[in-house]
This record gives C-alpha cells, structure tokens and sequence, in this order.
C-alpha cells in the first residue's frame, strides 16, 4: 500500500505584513516563521524536524488562484478568464494522472471579501499603465490589490499558489519578450506569465512547468560535451522541466526520472543503491527489470526485482536510470522514446543552488555499437541485457556493478522470475 504523507506548501521567504517585508528561509540558521510556515527545500534550509522530513513528498493536493490582470490603459491579456478556467482544470488533471492520483492543483474556489473569485480565476484591474511599470512593480501593485480587496494579509486568503497572467508588453528585467517565469523563493509561490498573442497564459505545458519549479523542481537538460555539468539548458525533452512546447492540450508526457524519483509517486517501484562508502550491507550489483511508470498499472508482480527507478548513488554525483516508455500518459515523449536512459544529478551544491538534470546517455546506443555494458567512468557500469516492447509491460534488463568491472549480459534474461511474473503477449523484439 502507498504511503500516505501530508504535503506542505513550498515557501521560500514569509510575507511578515503588509508592507512585503520578507524574511530569508534559505539559511540554516533562518527564522522559526519558515518552519511554523511549512517551507521546505530537499537539504538546505532550516532544521525543521520531522515536518522538514514530511514535505519531501508531493501527497495530497496545493490550491491555485489564478489572476487575470488588466490596467486602466485598456491593456489585457489575450487569454479570457474562460479560457484560464479551463486550463487550470487540465494542469490539475496533468498532475493527478501523473502521480497516479497522489497529488494535484486545485482551483481556489473562494470569494473573500471583496475577491471574487469565479472557478479559481479572479480579475483584478490596476489603476495603472501597465507598459510603464517593471514586471516586479506590477507584482507589488497586484498583492496590494489582492490585500484591498480581501482585507487579509497575503497568506491569510487561504490559496497555496499564485498564477499571474499580465498583459504582453509588460517588462521583465529589460525586456519585453518573455513568456513565463515561477518564484519559489517567496510568499506566495508564483507564476507570472507575459500574454502574447499566442495566448501564453494557457499554453498548459508550460504552467505545468513553472508550477513544478514551485514544487522545487528545475530545470532538466541535455548532456552536452562542452558542458557536461549542466549540459543544454531545456534540452532533456523527456519530461516537461525540459522544453514544454506551446500546445494549449493536454500533454501526455510526465516529469522526467529524477523528478520523478524526487516527488515519490511511483516509491514503491524505486530502487537504490550506493557505490560510495559500501558496507556489508549493501550490495555492490544488483539485476532489475525496468518498467515504464506510464504502465506501473499493469505490473501485477510484486516482486522486489521490478523497478520504475534505480538511483545510483556514485562519487561525483546521483544517477537514475528508466525506461522511457511510450504509452499513456507519456505517448507524447518523442526523444529516446522506448529507450533506456540515464539521467546525472548533482543535487543541490553548497550555495543552495541546483543546476537540474542532465540525461546523459541512452543505452540504445550500446546495440548500434555491438556493446552491451556502458561505464560512467566513476567506479561504476550498466550493462544492458535486453529490451522488449511485445511484453505488457513493456520492460528491459539491466544490471548493475559498483566497480570497474561489468556484469555479464544476462543471456537467459527472459527467464528471470520478475519477466515471468509479468504478462507476456509477444516475444523479444530488438536483441537477445
């Protein structure tokens, strides 16, 4: 049975007043308010005991008031408040299906005060002209707005997440051609978005995107061999923290393994193991049959031999190995669809910062070559045994060496217990 954890709103400052005064959470020595207000971030930040521990979990649901900004110059977003409705509604199922209903965003359903809100979107017009003001100016003048209308404080009006649509024009830093940027480094966590007329503010992909970097998320990129640390920014099109697209449907693509792994929606199926500091306890190979998490339906085995995720955690970095599966909620991933692929995360560096995940290789290039073992060149190597798209699940071999040395292929991999357990409908289709 999955467990079940109470997930609290990420905060990376408190508004203490009305005046936007904030306090910095992102210390180790950070005010108690960041603790009494829920804020969590995975490793740094105040030692809040076992709520710090708890909200490592995406479990249950966040509400979002989204806001329609207009000015008195007559400026507007493209996007109808109808239009915003509906979008919100396809985020929220985005991230049910997703997390196989373990967690989602919500509407914020209620009038407060003066607020109307109508089905989570409220509309706010600004005695202001809104081409002459910074994007963060704008900002300020719509928390004022919320608090007028309200007379509440910012964190009494009872939401967990901001969307701001502001009318195309407006300035970010010098410019006025963005689209979309999140803050989680604040009360309340937010996503502005710059209406053009493409109608950003519903492009669903990329409000999923911006709502995950306030679930602490971020970006996730393609290795790249002039810069393997960070690789190309938005380039792991695997998952939506890498390019979203600009469809205003639903997408059926996920987050990627990492992401993944990091919310714990499919822990059940996670595997991990350490090639750093080994102790009796700790294997030092192990042998998994890897299924996609868009079929972890169909695993009727409860055999600890089926993984969805295996962490490896090495000396340079973690990395996380899956099956990129093609099917269902992830039938739109294109980029090494169907292939088994290995993702380097360095967590979180010293200075609080997390340059996101790099895909660093798929192993179907193994087969193009005539090799069946891949090394990362830190004391530990993949080898890959075999992949079948005829199974249901579909699923891959894979073994695992915390040295130098490969593990042999698996010649009769097809007759591990955990690929009988499974459903089989076909036979092998690429190699054996």
């Amino acid at each position: 049975m999955m467990m079940k954890i109470t997930f609290t709103a990420l905060l990376g400052f408190t508004i203490c007043s009305a005046s936007h005064e904030h306090v910095d959470c992102s210390a180790e020595d950070a005010s108690p308010l960041c603790c009494d207000e829920g804020y969590f971030r995975l490793g740094v930040g105040p030692t809040c005991g076992s709520k710090k521990e708890s909200t490592k979990f995406a479990i249950g649901s966040l509400s979002v008031l989204t806001i329609r900004v207009t000015g008195q110059d007559a400026s507007a977003p493209k996007t109808s408040k109808k239009e915003l409705q509906d979008m919100m509604i396809d985020v929220g199922t985005w991230y049910k299906r997703c997390s196989q209903d373990q967690f989602s965003f919500v509407p914020f359903m209620t009038t407060v005060g003066n607020l109307n809100v109508e089905s989570g979107v409220a509309e706010l017009e600004l005695p202001v002209n809104m081409l002459d003001y910074r994007v963060e100016q704008i900002e300020d003048k719509v928390y004022d707005e919320l608090m007028r209308l309200s007379g509440k404080n910012l964190k009494d009006i009872g939401y967990d997440r901001l969307v701001i649509c502001l009318p195309y024009g407006t300035r970010y830093n010098i410019r006025t051609a963005w689209a979309m940027h999140a803050d989680q480094k604040g009360y309340p966590s937010r996503v502005m978005a710059n209406d053009g007329l493409d109608s950003t503010c519903r492009m669903t992909g990329k409000v999923i995107h911006e709502l995950g970097h306030t679930l602490n998320l971020h970006h996730s990129n393609y290795y790249h061999i002039n810069d393997p640390e960070i690789g190309v920014e938005y380039g792991d099109r695997t998952g939506l923290m890498g390019n979203a697209g600009h469809k205003f449907q639903l997408p059926q693509k996920c987050f990627n393994a990492v992401n993944l792994w990091n919310l714990q929606w499919y822990q059940e199926h996670h595997v991990s193991l350490s090639c750093t500091g080994l102790t009796d306890g700790n294997p030092k190979t192990i042998t998994k049959t890897l299924i996609g998490f868009s079929e972890v339906h169909k695993a009727t085995t409860t055999t600890e031999d089926v993984a969805v995720i295996i962490e490896i955690l090495a000396s340079d970095a973690k990395y996380y190995v899956s099956l990129n599966r093609k099917f269902g909620i992830n039938n739109d991933v294109v980029q090494h669809a169907d292939e088994v692929v290995i993702y380097k995360w360095k967590g979180l560096l010293k200075d609080g910062q997390d340059n996101g995940s790099v895909l660093m290789y798929n192993l179907t290039d193994l087969v193009l070559d005539g090799k069946t073992t891949w090394s990362s060149g830190q004391g530990w190597s993949i080898t890959l045994s075999g992949i079948s798209l005829l199974h249901d699940p579909a699923m891959a071999r894979v073994g695992i060496s915390c040295s130098n040395t490969p593990m042999p292929k698996e010649l009769n991999w097809m007759s591990a217990p955990s690929v009988k357990e499974l459903t089989i409908t076909g036979t092998l289709t690429w190699f054996e």
